[in-house]
């Protein structure tokens, strides 16, 4: 007869309460193990979410900011623009006008006004001094045209 060789595996070997607490401790670290990953991608999809939600939040609030910042300008605009329509076109209260809205607002940087032919009669800019001679004929303007 030949003597059965048995292997033996480490992991078997002892008696039932060893064995019995290896495989509990086995299948405790198995579901813990499962538990955090679901943990982990739930987070993971929950701050995602949070995220998109606040660039949401931040980009209609950028938005509105934008919106109240341009109305305030078209307002000022639009108040500068019927304070020098009431002097004559070309005059010096006129000129003097459009200085003070140019230094008194640093978003705008030149300011010209035209006549009806769309001739420039008062060009002031922050930067540059303007003669007579370097007014130019805007007739074909976009900007005139609108």
């Amino acid at each position: 007869m030949f003597a059965r060789e048995t292997i033996v595996i480490p992991f078997l070997k002892g008696g039932i309460r060893r064995r019995l607490l290896l495989w509990n401790v086995s299948l405790f670290g198995l579901v813990l193990s499962a538990i955090i990953l679901a943990s982990y991608i739930y987070n993971i999809r929950q701050i995602d979410r949070y995220n998109s939600e606040l660039q949401a939040e931040l980009a209609a609030m950028t938005a509105n900011q934008i919106d109240a910042f341009a109305n305030h300008k078209k307002e000022r605009l639009t108040d500068a623009g019927l304070s020098i329509s009431l002097h004559p076109i070309g005059s010096k209260a006129q000129q003097l006008l459009a200085t003070l809205l140019l230094k008194s607002d640093s978003a705008l940087t030149e300011i010209s006004i035209l006549d009806a032919d769309g001739m420039e009669v008062i060009k002031v800019s922050a930067r540059e001094l303007y003669t007579a001679a370097e007014f130019t004929n805007q007739r074909n303007a976009d900007k005139f045209r609108k």
